[in-house]
């Protein structure tokens, strides 16, 4: 099990990259790290900008309820990408997560399949590239590739 992720969705030609954290039930939600950057970014810098969304990745944070939804980390997220609601922020978004495998050093960045604004992103793990070396440019292609690879 992952135990700091980030993701990067790609919005036309804006990218959204977001830091999550590990919940006390186990799952991942959204904080309250992001930046946005274009799409053109060099390979370098999105590398470096990932790595900064894996390092605010928390764990065992406390599960929000059912009544806190929409967080507050979500709505940050739709303002910053220049939307009002989910349904509009998953319109022609494509979207990768990079979890920090279990081997230490050791990345994997998966590209989704976006299945609309109810479902969410869904994993393509037969798509993954796993990324162990090479510091922030390499991280920054394998980001750039499984990318490419989303629908």
């Amino acid at each position: 099990c992952a135990m700091r992720r980030a993701a990067v969705d790609q919005r036309g030609k804006d990218l959204i990259l977001s830091s999550y954290s590990l919940t006390s039930a186990g799952f991942f939600i959204l904080n309250d790290t992001m930046r946005r950057a274009t799409s053109d970014i060099d390979v370098d810098r999105l590398g470096a900008l990932v790595q900064q969304m894996l390092n605010a990745s928390e764990r065992l944070v406390e599960t929000p309820s059912p009544a806190d939804y929409p967080l507050a980390s979500e709505r940050h997220r739709f303002k910053l990408a220049g939307v009002r609601s989910r349904k509009a922020y998953h319109e022609n978004c494509v979207s990768v997560y990079v979890d920090e495998a279990n081997e230490e050093d050791s990345l994997v960045v998966v590209p989704t399949h976006n299945l609309g604004s109810r479902a969410g992103f869904e994993a393509l793990p037969d798509l993954s590239l796993t990324v162990r070396s090479g510091g922030p440019p390499a991280l920054g292609r394998a980001v750039r590739e499984c990318l490419a690879r989303a629908r």
